[in-house]
């Protein structure tokens, strides 16, 4: 006579997640079982690398709003009614400054909302517009 299956047992658990924005890993413990914490970060070939679970985490944490969602310079210039081109140039001419070391040259420019690199962003088309109020597009 063949063994019969093993039945199959769910089991509810509670876990706590965040998101470090400083390392860009998210955190998962369980409340109650004292051992149980780890952590899943986005890049495959990291330890406990796994994009898939990561973005999955990452978007219901934003959705819940315990991230920040993030803005682009460009979406920046379009809600200030400015000429896109002339902030990016702006940005780059602060970067090669050394105002704006956290910006990566191969990524788009982009920043979460209230953090110090948004207030960068922000410091900077101020500066912009009150050297060049000519920048700003026409209605």
């Amino acid at each position: 006579m063949a063994a019969s299956p093993a039945p199959d047992i769910s089991v509810l658990i509670e876990f706590a997640v965040r998101y470090d924005e400083k390392t860009g890993i998210v955190h998962i413990s369980a409340p109650g079982i004292e051992s149980f914490r780890t952590t899943v970060r986005e890049d495959p070939a990291l330890q406990r690398g796994h994009p898939i679970l990561y973005q999955e985490l990452r978007d219901h944490l934003e959705r819940a709003g315990a991230i920040r969602p993030w803005i682009s310079a460009k979406q920046m210039a379009v809600a200030a009614r400015i000429n896109y081109r002339s902030f990016r140039d702006a940005l780059w001419r602060a970067k090669k400054r050394g105002e704006l070391q956290w910006h990566d040259k191969d990524r788009e420019w982009r920043a979460r909302i209230g953090s110090p690199e948004h207030r960068d962003l922000q410091r900077i088309m101020g500066r912009m517009l009150a050297r060049r109020p000519d920048w700003a597009v026409k209605s």
